[in-house]
């Protein structure tokens, strides 16, 4: 029901068959793929669970950050799902403190076979880019459009504008989040974090 909500409640039917040309129906399935592989570990009987969560393999770890680096050069701004990372890392090096520095140095090398497999894929794209264009990054996209909007981030116009405002195009994404919400403050006491 949920894939059938997400198909069909956001312009994603549209990019797969009206503009297959266009790079948002490839981001969104390379952004799905990441965040099911950045989760499974972490899910033990059906429940997010931080504080039990099994390790993750460091040939994960890599194809975890060649995930991310295909995310990145579809779309450089997919290259924010690297914060999931950063925030699993942070919280898990706060739960496991107390282990001893071979099991955070053995966490960390996780990280780092991630931060590998990112570095390989989006090296390989920007090396591409540098022999084809004399410049690492191409950042000019829509006649000057991008460079207009990295210079001012208006959340609200981004959020509920009726011109291509998120929430307004796709307010299933609106339920989505209260679902997210909920979720969160209902997984909140079992995360040995906060109690």
């Amino acid at each position: 029901l949920a894939t059938i909500f997400i198909f069909f409640g956001t312009a994603l039917f549209y990019y797969m068959f009206f503009q297959p040309g266009m790079s948002h129906s490839y981001a969104f399935f390379l952004s799905s793929s990441f965040l099911f592989a950045w989760l499974r570990p972490l899910i033990l009987d059906g429940r997010l669970n931080w504080g039990q969560a099994r390790d993750r393999s460091h040939n994960s770890s890599f194809l975890l950050g060649v995930l991310l680096g295909f995310c990145f050069i579809v779309r450089y701004l997919d290259g924010l799902l690297c914060l999931f990372l950063v925030f699993e890392c942070i919280l898990l090096l706060w739960i496991h403190r107390d282990q001893g520095v071979k099991k955070l140095l053995d966490m960390m090398s996780g990280y780092l076979a991630a931060f590998l497999g990112f570095v390989v894929i989006a090296g390989i794209q920007f090396c591409l880019q540098y022999l084809k264009h004399d410049s690492f990054t191409i950042l000019n996209h829509y006649d000057g459009s991008f460079e207009q909007a990295s210079s001012y981030w208006k959340w609200l116009q981004v959020l509920f504008s009726s011109h291509h405002g998120l929430f307004y195009w796709h307010p299933i994404l609106g339920l989505g989040l209260i679902g997210l919400f909920r979720i969160i403050f209902k997984a909140q006491r079992n995360w040995r974090i906060f109690g």
